[in-house]
């Protein structure tokens, strides 16, 4: 715990004991891993049958429903929340309540998690560590981020009560408890050993901090393998640690993690998202069959940073402003609805008419319902699109750092190569000054230069020899201590091998330090100061006590080197120190080659994962939205739907009080034309599709108040919406047929159009109903038949009825059987009662001369395609008058241009 309020940006991290705890890491926490929390067996096969012996009420009693009961783990569990989240893998953890502390003496919020029946409390400064911990444990991992801290304007304008602000809170309870469900889905986080403890009341947050794996993780994450941080190899202590600005050698452009840009050698795939620069684009996943080299994976990581940059730019630019306003509406349109509400409320207090108050206070009401379902939609949008939408833009940052992780990892070897190299070329120039030394000291001591070590004779080196010699030199002349020299070597020798002065005596005074140091600054001249290295080294984050012992440290190394007058054992001292640092950088180069290759299949791995994550968090909270709006809609528009029935009910003086048509107006329900619509509906309801958005055309009265009559189970105020067609512009619908418009309430949703005015309703109609009389107009009907075609919309429906009557005294001669073409209005001709009636079906071959026989050739000289008519007869269940009708049905679908 920290001994600060976890959210003031000013507090200090320092860690106190808090209370103690028996649980301590598990002892088997590095066993190998477990299986995962499958079945053990397959699911059994769907087409497998009950068995014969049970019965429908044995099975549906003995076989109950649940979710698929999951398998012990092996090797049992170390505490009773890790069995809750292992063998309940979909149990969802919640936050079910935050508020200040009550116990003990900190006044700080505390939340209450809830997994199964166990509940535990934790407060956010311990969320946020659980969050670095789990960073630090798995570096590779897109960690969930958490919300943020207080700002310091917060502690600016309320400095006493931020920390107490009831909507940060609630903030934090959804998103920490978001927080803690996306961990679960990690199967990494799962099983780690802290994350779970986490959520066990009887664990000591402080002691699993101190304690292994989170204990064991090196300060410097860098040098921690990438997949196993707790449990680093001893090459990683000698891993040089790159500065956080540093950037690859091999790139010349890069993203803002470092990544390089530039593309892979081979040709680049097609690219699997939208981009909207110019540059050569890749696929957004290498794919998994080729074994891709590191500069050839760059391109892949760097076009999904720039892609997930270009999401939250998105996200947090153009959609957070309208997202914004479209919750401050939301918010002034309750106010202004409630405000409306209560001034209906005090008007029906003071209207006279029991039926004019009753309906204001409903309209009141609904504006309150409406006030309070507008507060609930933006509180729904807010926690359910608004807060999403900051979590997918946070997400960015953190996968940027992952990124970033991955290009240190680069560097990191890079700088180990480099040092590698470094030590080789100097352990090189020490074994040739060793070799030389050695030359020069056997040539000397062959010569006689050397004393031969006895009991009172000293063995002198050759540099501790010159040391002396110039002393001695300083007092005589220069040619003289040459002359002494040269009488040293015999004049066949000097020719050979005899050593220069650069070999042995110094010439100037600057030449007396240590043998080694002259080797290394002749072969290596920047030794002498701190190593140059293309990647920066970040600075040391010890501070003054850092600077002190560096200080310190080389004041001692000053005096050492004053104090070594052996210099043949400080060479021999560097020339072994050399070869232990070739040595570890050896094995640091072997660790940081393998810790490159677990980085970036790690990284990509769980960017897969997280690609598909992000997808199904965007068609969750867009779907949230619908949602929201679509309840919004519904539960208001029942509230207005009662309020436009009490206002119907108003009584107005001087007018007649109009109820429902369908029971106020007698419907001709005796009709034959009724009788065969009924059954036509009744067969064929589903193709039709009749319902409340559905526009129809119809050629009378009668049959407006038949279908509304047989649609009444569908209508609403909003339709299906009715057109009576009418002949020119007068008002009747011909001869035989009652006015258009007697009579009919306006409840119906009914209209008047002339024929000739439906140029204007093109593709408009969903269905068009025409009754054909015997006694028709064969030029109305054809042009009806013209205009019921102009005004369908593409694959909409045609019923057409003729209706055909049975005379009692001759037979009709078009009776027969009704097939395709074949149809007429009352047969071709027929003889009753002495006199002659010419049926539809001559008119309309007399009309069309001989092209069409019947209403199925009507249709299609009308436009209609062939294939798509049908036509049969049917018979009213009745005689009307004594008479029994038949009617010949004809349903035609329009052509549609477009698939057709």
């Amino acid at each position: 715990m920290w001994d600060d309020e976890d959210n003031n940006p000013y507090g200090s991290f320092v860690r106190r004991d808090s209370e103690t705890s028996e649980i301590t890491s598990p002892p088997g926490f590095n066993r190998p891993s477990t299986p995962p929390s499958g079945r053990s067996s397959p699911d059994p096969s769907s087409y497998i049958t009950r068995p014969a012996e049970l019965s429908d009420e044995d099975l549906s009693s003995s076989v109950a429903p649940g979710p698929p009961k999951v398998q012990p783990k092996e090797g049992g569990y170390d505490s009773r929340i890790e069995q809750i989240l292992y063998e309940h893998p979909d149990l969802e953890i919640q936050i079910v309540h935050a508020g200040k502390n009550t116990e003990g003496g900190g006044g700080y919020i505390t939340y209450t998690i809830r997994t199964g029946e166990i509940e535990v409390r934790r407060r956010y400064s311990e969320f946020a560590s659980l969050r670095q911990t789990l960073v630090n444990l798995h570096p590779t991992l897109i960690i969930p981020p958490i919300p943020e801290k207080h700002s310091i304007a917060d502690y600016a304008a309320r400095p006493t009560k931020a920390k107490e602000d009831a909507g940060i809170i609630e903030l934090r309870q959804r998103m920490l408890s978001t927080f803690l469900n996306r961990c679960r889905k990690m199967d990494a986080v799962r099983e780690d050993g802290v994350w779970w403890r986490f959520l066990d009341p009887n664990a000591s947050w402080s002691e699993v901090l101190h304690s292994h794996p989170a204990a064991s993780i090196p300060k410097q994450i860098l040098k921690a393998p990438p997949l196993d941080s707790a449990n680093p190899s001893p090459g990683h202590q000698y891993l040089p640690v790159p500065s956080q600005s540093a950037k690859l050698r091999s790139s010349s452009s890069g993203s803002a993690s470092g990544t390089p840009s530039s593309p892979p050698p081979q040709n680049a795939l097609p690219s699997a998202a939208s981009h909207t620069q110019p540059q050569i684009q890749h696929a957004r996943f290498p794919p998994s069959s080729q074994n891709l080299s590191e500069n050839e994976l760059d391109p892949y990581f760097s076009a999904f940073e720039s892609n997930t940059k270009e999401l939250e730019t998105l996200l947090t630019g153009s959609m957070e402003k309208v997202n914004q306003r479209l919750l401050r509406h939301l918010y002034s349109l309750g106010d202004d609805l409630m405000d409306l509400g209560a001034r209906y409320n005090a008007f029906s207090l003071s209207e006279q008419s029991q039926s004019v108050a009753i309906a204001i206070e409903k309209a009141g009401q609904a504006c309150d319902f409406t006030y309070i379902q507008s507060r609930d939609l933006s509180s729904g949008l807010s926690a359910g699109f608004a807060e999403p939408m900051r979590e997918s833009a946070q997400f960015a940052s953190v996968v940027r750092s992952v990124l970033k992780y991955r290009v240190l990892k680069r560097i990191q070897e890079e700088m180990t190569r480099d040092e590698l190299e470094k030590s080789r070329q100097r352990l090189e120039g020490l074994e040739r000054s060793e070799a030389e030394a050695k030359r020069i000291e056997q040539y000397m001591t062959s010569s006689g230069v050397y004393e031969s070590p006895g009991p009172g004779g000293v063995r002198r080196s050759a540099s501790s020899a010159s040391a002396r010699d110039f002393g001695d030199r300083s007092s005589r002349s220069g040619a003289e201590g040459r002359r002494s020299m040269d009488s040293d070597f015999p004049p066949s020798s000097m020719s050979a091998s005899a050593p220069s002065a650069q070999q042995g005596t110094p010439e100037h005074p600057q030449d007396l330090q240590p043998y080694d140091q002259q080797q290394q600054q002749q072969h290596f001249p920047g030794l002498g100061s701190p190593p140059s290295s293309p990647h920066k080294r970040g600075a040391s984050s010890g501070g003054v006590a850092n600077k002190l012992f560096g200080r310190l440290s080389g004041f001692t190394h000053a005096i050492q080197g004053v104090a070594d007058q052996d210099p043949e054992r400080a060479r021999r001292d560097a020339l072994g120190k050399t070869k232990e640092s070739l040595s570890q950088l050896e094995q640091a180069l072997e660790v940081a080659q393998h810790d490159v290759r677990d980085a970036s299949a790690g990284v990509l791995a769980d960017l897969k994962r997280f690609q598909a994550q992000k997808e199904e968090d965007l068609r969750a909270y867009m779907m949230s939205f619908a949602k929201c709006h679509i309840e919004w809609s519904k539960r208001s528009l029942d509230e207005w739907e009662k309020a436009k029935g009490e206002i119907h009910k108003i009584d107005v003086k001087g007018t007649k009080k109009k109820g429902n048509p369908l029971t106020i107006m007698a419907v001709p329900q005796d009709s034959p034309t009724a009788d065969i619509l009924r059954q036509v509906f009744a067969e064929y309801s589903s193709r039709l599709s009749i319902d409340g958005a559905s526009q129809l055309l119809v050629s009378d009265t009668p049959t407006a108040l038949q279908i509304a009559d047989l649609t009444k189970e569908v209508r609403s105020s909003y339709g299906p919406r009715i057109t009576i067609a009418t002949r020119g512009t007068d008002s009747s619908s011909g001869s035989g047929h009652a006015p258009a418009m007697s009579n009919i309430p306006e409840d119906l949703n009914c209209t008047t159009e002339p024929l000739d005015s439906l140029t204007a309703k093109m593709d408009h109609f969903t269905h068009t109903v025409f009754i054909v009389q015997g006694t028709e107009d064969p030029k109305f009907v054809l042009q009806g038949f013209k205009w019921m075609h102009y005004a369908l919309r593409p694959k909409g429906i045609a019923v057409v009825v003729a209706l055909k009557v049975e005379s009692g005294k001759s037979k009709a001669d078009g009776d027969g059987d009704g097939g395709e073409g074949k149809g007429s209005g009352g047969g071709g001709g027929k003889e009753e009662e002495g006199g002659f009636t010419v049926g539809l079906e001559d008119k309309i071959l007399y009309q069309t001369k001989g092209k069409a026989k019947g209403l199925g050739d009507v249709l299609e000289f009308a436009g209609f395609e062939r294939g798509k008519i049908r036509s049969w007869e049917v018979q009213t269940e009745g005689s009307f008058g004594g008479r029994r009708r038949e009617g010949n049905v004809v349903l035609a679908m329009k052509w549609d241009q477009l698939t057709g």
